[in-house]
């Protein structure tokens, strides 16, 4: 994103005041000169965590202590995994998560922790999975390990992976079928709890780390590219005005997510029928998602 975006993207955040904020692809230059001080002066505790391997962007998460929130435990995972492309070709999967653990206070306030339950615990990763689209099989096992090693309350972010994708229904359903195209050629290389193929057996499946989208998927297009464009029918050319999340000239996909261990209550509305990115009124070439969670005694 460049500078003379960033003011519009600022107004996003302030318009929505969310609790807590996550942004992938943040550009390292502008984390000191711009995210920090901005979000600082609105309340926030930022904190910022660079690619591996000597990228200069990553991750922000930005949590609200005006909410009565704080982030008690900061963790960068390495998301590294070796892949190989079509024409032989090693590429260096260089992508983090960060995981933040926030404590939130339901009531605010010394004098009112008294009155009502204690503070809960929560645990939000921010991730940016690896971009290629043919590592379809590097994303699933990124999803397994943040799924079995971190199990977050929230995991959010850009997944580069489609709905219909391995990595987002292991993530949303506990289980990918071993015939699923992402995973042929003996894609997988490691074994968790999550990836139990053709397995309902009870004990497994409640050792599932199952998450919930706040979007109806269903409303949202997998992908579309205008290579292929004569190749649509009168339904694919329809399906070309469901929502998406990335939208850029000749391509528009669903690549970002908030999955929850619970329903959200509400999310912000996504434009159908989106224009190339970024615009005037969208800063990004990703649009900016948001929900709203119900949290209550079940955390811990």
């Amino acid at each position: 994103m460049t500078s003379r975006r960033l003011p519009t993207a600022l107004v996003e955040l302030k318009t929505l005041a969310p609790d807590v904020a996550c942004l992938q692809e943040v550009d390292e230059k502008y984390v000191e000169t711009f995210w920090r001080p901005q979000l600082e002066a609105l309340g926030y505790e930022v904190w910022f965590a660079s690619k591996e391997g000597g990228a200069r962007e990553g991750l922000l998460t930005a949590v609200s202590t005006k909410k009565g929130l704080t982030l008690v435990g900061r963790r960068v995972v390495s998301l590294k995994f070796p892949y190989t492309d079509s024409k032989g070709i090693e590429h260096s999967v260089i992508t983090v998560a960060q995981i933040g653990t926030i404590v939130v206070d339901f009531l605010g306030g010394e004098e009112k922790k008294k009155e009502g339950p204690p503070p809960r615990r929560l645990t939000v990763a921010n991730a940016h999975l690896f971009y290629a689209s043919g590592a379809v099989a590097v994303r699933f096992e990124q999803m397994k390990r943040l799924l079995d090693d971190e199990r977050p309350t929230f995991l959010v972010g850009d997944l580069n992976a489609f709905p219909t994708s391995a990595a987002i229904q292991l993530a949303t359903t506990g289980k990918v079928d071993q015939d699923h195209p992402d995973l042929r050629g003996g894609a997988t290389t490691t074994k968790t709890k999550a990836s139990t193929h053709h397995d309902d057996d009870d004990e497994k499946k409640n050792n599932r780390h199952i998450l919930t989208s706040a979007y109806d998927l269903s409303d949202f297009e997998p992908s579309w590219s205008s290579s292929a464009d004569d190749d649509h029918d009168d339904d694919s050319n329809q399906q070309k005005k469901k929502k998406c999340t990335h939208a850029v000239d000749g391509f528009r996909a669903t690549l970002d997510y908030i999955l929850g261990d619970r329903p959200a209550v509400a999310t912000l509305a996504v434009p159908e029928d989106a224009p190339p990115l970024p615009t005037a009124d969208y800063p990004s070439d990703h649009f900016l998602i948001a929900a709203d969670f119900e949290l209550d005694s079940s955390l811990f």
